[in-house]
């Protein structure tokens, strides 16, 4: 079975689920608008990753560098002063310096996390299919198109069109797309971009000027690599067949509406009980051996544990160095479902073979190159600790779910 794009209700959040090979992989909630409820009754916090807002600044803080901006009422962002040289301001100012009271452009660029408040920066983009609009001035490419010859045509594409306060990051969907597609969102995107800068500056304080959750579901996937895209929400279906014939209509035969009343698509994927092994403490390993996952308030810990692996007591070495490969796969694969980020710790099995310890970072390090968000291998610790940052960007799949009054995961040890 090749790559397949699920998009249904669960536990009622509207979820896109991307199986790879019969396994799921990926797990996508909605953002655009606030749904189920939490325990108390109030409805849970609806993303604002990706907007861009007139905000306020409502306080700085010079002892870490930072200011404080408010999008809405009483929603307040983290900004840092350090990697916003530039604010993009819409009062009248004689300096570039930020005080209490400024109107200043900013986009959403991480959402909020637990007890963590959103980050806001003046680094505007907007994301389309093919290309990214900036403000950067000129034309990248991603570095997953390695084609030489490929990446130079598309550099000049696009480098002519461009406005002089605008640019285009290519993204790797662009790799086979046709040119015309290509070009005409760059062109869309630049001029939407262009309207936002022209009309914010007379727009009042809490403008949402860009709302990204109002994007097509499938924004940020690429539809050459499915084998098909299915659903059974008739406005989901409706968004897909218009984005995919504006977009790239040669993959029209890949989506397909679910009718089937008795079998529900959420039940046919086995989504249920997929969502609950994705969001429990231990995991399996087929060795026998298995993983404890704790995520804190700080950092995510993973335990490797020989378990029920029954290596021959005299090749103990042997044993721990199957069973912390194994383990190192399905960690790569863990953080991915549960988009996990931050710090994350791995207390791998102790092993006294220096290659061996030096095979094993060099696998996991290989294992987590391969993730879509930017994820780093950092060291060994002294402690014998595996030490990994992983790009915070979304909440991770606890927090969707956590808090849904028909959530009864239960994260026991079965």
């Amino acid at each position: 079975m090749g790559n397949r794009l699920v998009i249904t209700n669960v536990y009622d959040r509207k979820i896109s689920a991307l199986f790879e090979d019969d396994r799921l992989t990926e797990v996508n909630v909605a953002t655009d608008e606030a749904s189920g409820s939490a325990t108390n009754g109030a409805p849970l916090p609806k993303s604002v990753l990706g907007n861009i807002y007139v905000g306020r600044v409502e306080n700085v803080v010079k002892n870490i560098n930072a200011a404080f901006i408010e999008i809405s009422k009483g929603e307040k962002c983290y900004y840092s002063l350090t990697e916003n040289e530039h604010p993009i301001f819409l009062n009248r100012k004689n300096n570039d310096k930020v005080n209490v009271g400024d109107l200043i452009l900013v986009q959403v660029v991480r959402d909020t996390i637990k007890t963590k408040m959103a980050v806001a920066s003046s680094d505007i983009n907007i994301a389309g299919h093919f290309v990214v609009a900036t403000l950067s001035g000129n034309v990248c490419v991603s570095a997953k198109i390695t084609d030489r010859a490929r990446r130079e045509h598309l550099t000049s594409l696009l480098k002519d069109r461009l406005e002089p306060q605008t640019g285009m990051v290519i993204r790797t969907c662009a790799m086979e797309a046709d040119d015309e597609n290509i070009v005409n969102e760059a062109l869309e995107l630049q001029a939407l971009l262009l309207r936002i800068l022209e009309v914010c500056r007379y727009r009042p304080a809490f403008t949402c000027l860009y709302n990204h959750g109002k994007n097509s579901i499938l924004s940020n996937v690429n539809i050459d690599s499915l084998e098909k895209i299915v659903t059974d929400d008739t406005d989901s279906y409706g968004d897909c067949l218009s984005y995919i014939t504006k977009i790239c209509p040669n993959n029209l035969s890949k989506l397909t509406l679910y009718e089937d009343k008795l079998l529900p698509l959420s039940k046919l994927y086995s989504l249920e009980s997929r969502l609950e092994a994705a969001l429990k403490k231990r995991v399996w390993l087929k060795s026998g051996g298995y993983l404890v996952i704790e995520p804190t308030e700080a950092l995510t810990v993973i335990d490797v544990n020989t378990g029920k692996f029954d290596g021959k007591k005299a090749d103990r070495e042997a044993t721990f160095f199957k069973v912390n490969m194994e383990a190192a796969k399905e960690i790569a694969y863990q953080l991915r479902i549960r988009n996990y980020s931050g710090i994350i710790l791995v207390d791998f099995i102790d092993m006294e073979s220096k290659e061996n310890n030096q095979e094993l970072m060099k696998h996991f390090g290989e294992l987590l190159a391969l993730d879509k968000v930017k994820t780093t291998l950092v060291d060994m610790t002294r402690l014998g600790l595996c030490e990994i940052t992983r790009k915070r960007v979304k909440r991770p799949l606890h927090e969707e779910f956590r808090r849904l009054e028909n959530y009864e995961f239960q994260n026991s040890d079965i």
